[in-house]
């Protein structure tokens, strides 16, 4: 199975849309599939450079983006 990256709107939106990354990424895992979560890799938010920073560096190990609906 691929190593998926895991693409979406957080910002503005309440929690930051986390129950639907955290959703998605479930679905995903349920059927095998190496899921990369910036709602995981982030769980405290921080600044949006910092945050992008990690979310940059875990993209490059993926061999894939998947997106969320409407992104």
């Amino acid at each position: 199975m691929k190593r998926i990256y895991l693409s979406g709107p957080m910002s503005g939106l309440p929690g930051l849309n986390f129950p639907t990354f955290h959703s998605m990424t479930a679905s995903l895992r349920a059927v095998g599939h190496t899921v990369t979560n910036p709602a995981e890799i982030n769980p405290e938010g921080g600044t949006w450079t910092d945050c992008m920073r990690r979310d940059i560096a875990a993209l490059m190990d993926c061999d894939t983006v998947a997106t969320l609906p409407g992104w």
